[in-house]
């Protein structure tokens, strides 16, 4: 990936100690790795200084480990043996400068993928499908961050044909700075909604950081934006590839609601109809995969390869997974996040699904910044009929719930506003049956994914 030499000379670091011989300063290293409880053999250990002070403290944890490399920027009382140590003026610059000089020996596609929801599950999809034809390497988990892109840019092989890079934001100037890093060849607006919306202040203010994504692209500078938001702009230097709702060359719907957890979808490919079964649930899925297939056929990705990989596509944890209930009812785990964009999103895709009685237990939205009242009139105001009940806690949540109980009147649904997550088991209870579906969904600080937990079927 990168020398002890090439690293020494990127960052303009000093040798601690004995500085490589000859022979090992051209060793290529492999592998970066920033926390050492997530150490996996790494060649390369930077400890990051942050707000909670240097990860200095943390580095006797990898001794007996077979790290080479370790990047400081504070000096160590004592040395890991086998390892060389660089001190560098700022670790995480450091670490960006590395990032770019192997962007720079990277000879295949940069992907780069943004939106306000559903970023990691369409990386993955798009991962997925196209390693039917390529050698694909995603960046793990949510890595999608001033860290988490740098450190994915660092742990890529640099034989692989296509890197596909997460990018997200909660404020201007964020993306900005991860496509000038990247320079993508291809770049994907997803979607865009209010999450991060207490961040940014107001919604032209996100438009303009999602759109950062269309930066400092590489030839042949393709973007792709979603043909039903004519609020995006279109970028003036890129060639422009619509997908979704509306477009001309890559539309989607829907073309049969879940049955036994199948549903039948159906994508438009130029001018070919490519139709397709999929035990993916969410209102989301047709346009995340017309998105998917677009870019796929621009890579040239046959058609029968795509709906192969399609096929065995899942959700990830935490994200719309239908699963089995203790009682032999049915749950809807969403609880990785919440947006008012994923929220409406979960309830158009409950009132779909054939159960009874249907129960949405919502936690508290983070990062509002105080535009409550705004989320609020917008979620009100799309709340689809056909859920029965709504367990909601939270102080948002709170005033969602009494919101509802007076502008939408027409619901006729059953609002449950509870103090603890005692009263909400409690009330969860009342509404299992084997003919039941429960669904949860929170923001992270919630925790609803612990109540959720006590009523999955472990067996099945």
């Amino acid at each position: 990936m990168i020398s002890l030499k090439s690293v020494c000379l990127v960052t303009k670091g000093v040798w601690c100690g004995k500085p490589p011989s000859i022979n090992d300063e051209e060793q290529e290293l492999t592998g970066v790795c920033f926390d050492t409880r997530n150490y996996y053999q790494e060649d390369i250990f930077i400890a990051l200084t942050s707000d909670k002070g240097s990860a200095n403290f943390h580095l006797p944890k990898l001794d007996g480990q077979p790290v080479k490399l370790i990047i400081i920027e504070q000096d160590v009382k004592r040395t890991h043996k086998g390892a060389y140590y660089l001190k560098v003026d700022n670790s995480m610059q450091a670490l960006h400068l590395m990032a770019r000089a192997v962007i720079d020996l990277f000879k295949g596609l940069v992907v780069a993928v943004t939106g306000s929801s559903g970023k990691t599950t369409f990386k993955h999809w798009l991962s997925c499908v196209l390693e039917k034809k390529y050698k694909v390497y995603a960046s793990p988990k949510s890595y999608n961050n001033h860290i988490g892109v740098p450190i994915s840019i660092l742990n890529c092989a640099l034989d692989a044909d296509i890197l596909i890079l997460e990018m997200g934001t909660n404020s201007s100037g964020e993306i900005l700075e991860l496509v000038k890093m990247a320079r993508p060849h291809i770049s994907i607006l997803l979607n865009v909604g209010m999450a991060h919306l207490g961040k940014f202040g107001s919604m032209p203010d996100v438009y303009l950081a999602k759109q950062e994504i269309f930066q400092f692209s590489r030839e042949p500078k393709l973007a792709f934006i979603p043909a039903d938001d004519s609020k995006i702009k279109t970028p003036k230097d890129s060639n422009v590839i619509t997908f979704g709702e509306g477009s001309d060359l890559y539309d989607s719907k829907v073309i049969g609601l879940p049955v036994d957890g199948i549903t039948k979808y159906e994508i438009l490919i130029r001018d070919k109809k490519l139709n397709f079964s999929s035990s993916l649930i969410g209102e989301h899925v047709a346009h995340n995969l017309s998105g998917i297939i677009s870019v796929s056929d621009k890579l040239e990705v046959r058609g029968s390869d795509m709906i192969k990989a399609i096929g065995k596509l899942a959700n990830l944890p935490g994200r719309l997974q239908l699963v089995k209930a203790i009682n032999g009812g049915w749950l809807i785990d969403d609880s990785y996040n919440a947006n008012p964009n994923s929220v409406i999103n979960l309830l158009n895709t409950i009132v779909k699904l054939d159960f009874s009685p249907k129960t949405l237990v919502l936690g508290d939205m983070a990062e509002l910044g105080g535009q409550e009242e705004l989320v609020v009139n917008f979620i009100s105001e799309r709340f689809p009929s056909g859920v029965d009940n709504l367990i909601i806690y939270g102080n948002f949540a709170n005033i969602l719930g009494k919101a509802l109980l007076g502008k939408r009147p027409d619901l006729a649904i059953n609002i449950i506003i509870s103090k603890d997550q005692q009263s909400i088991h409690r009330h969860v209870k009342e509404f299992f049956s084997s003919d039941s579906l429960v669904a949860f969904k929170g923001s992270r600080v919630t925790k609803i994914e612990n109540i959720l937990r006590s009523y999955i079927d472990r067996d099945n």
